[in-house]
């Protein structure tokens, strides 16, 4: 609101042009509080020229995640894609969780850090997933955190219980 003040009001210099990004419902509905309900007027007398950014394509979004994703993990890159489970995860995170350029970077940079905390120790597919767990279904994370011995576990070939190492170090 203040931002569209100062340019009404104070920036209003001769052959200067500004250029605001701005969500225009978000800012409508801003203004309409200010403004007696004409937020939809006082934004027209600032923006002269407005200019509509189209979102970006699900499948562009999709198809973003799984390159960087190959980027980051390089030396597995024939077996991520080849694998079942991991491309499940992908479609599943991408169509879930990520709707925006910049859910995309956000998983993608947490995932990066975890990779790098463990390395070959997880499944891709897995490690992906948990990833976007602790991102977005906090409370469900810290269930598994708090039941990690329960819950990530393996068992030798007598069938004896062996508790993971490796959910130590991730939780």
């Amino acid at each position: 609101l203040v931002l569209f003040q100062l340019v009404k009001n104070i920036a209003d210099f001769p052959k200067v042009i500004y250029v605001l990004s701005y969500d225009r419902n978000i800012v409508t509905k801003a203004l309409d509080k200010a403004h007696s309900g004409k937020g939809n007027d006082y934004l027209e007398k600032i923006v002269q020229v407005p200019f509509k950014i189209p979102a970006v394509r699900k499948h562009t979004i999709r198809e973003y995640f799984r390159k960087e994703l190959k980027n980051i993990i390089s030396e597995y890159q024939d077996a991520l894609f080849d694998n079942e489970h991991c491309n499940e995860m992908v479609d599943l995170v991408t169509d879930g969780y990520i709707h925006t350029m910049r859910s995309c970077k956000r998983v993608l940079n947490s995932f990066l850090i975890a990779y790098n905390i463990s390395s070959t120790n997880f499944d891709i597919g897995d490690l992906l997933g948990i990833t976007v767990v602790n991102l977005y279904e906090h409370d469900a994370y810290e269930i598994i955190r708090h039941h990690k011995n329960e819950l990530c576990v393996a068992f030798d070939i007598f069938g004896t219980r062996i508790y993971s190492e490796q959910a130590n170090i991730l939780y």
